[in-house]
């Protein structure tokens, strides 16, 4: 071979070798590039997640509130029904006591 073929040989392993360096350093870029989208989209998609989250157990919140309430305004109720009919009975039991209590003592 002669000595203008080994030139000829070496600048085309140098281009070469430049070639396989630049993809070498594209491919790099481009998975640096994969990996930085790749981090972002997971934190927006954990912003995300963790918004849709404190909503959901702010609605599960509010709606335990409500049911709570619901049934604190019917023990309420079930209350006021059970103090009503102890006081229309009162006077009738007053008068029941007073009247063994007096008749017992009253007759000696």
């Amino acid at each position: 071979m002669s000595i203008a073929g080994i030139e000829k040989v070496r600048e085309a392993e140098s281009a070469a070798d430049k070639m396989r360096k630049s993809a070498d350093d594209e491919a790099a870029q481009i998975v640096a590039d994969g990996k930085k989208e790749a981090k972002a989209l997971l934190d927006q998609a954990e912003k995300d997640a963790e918004s849709e989250y404190k909503a959901m157990i702010a609605k599960a919140e509010e709606e335990a509130g409500k049911i709570y309430q619901v049934k604190i305004d019917a023990e309420q109720q079930a209350c006021e029904k059970i103090k009503s009919a102890a006081e229309a009975k009162k006077s009738s039991v007053v008068d029941t006591i007073v009247g063994k209590v007096v008749g017992s003592y009253g007759n000696s």
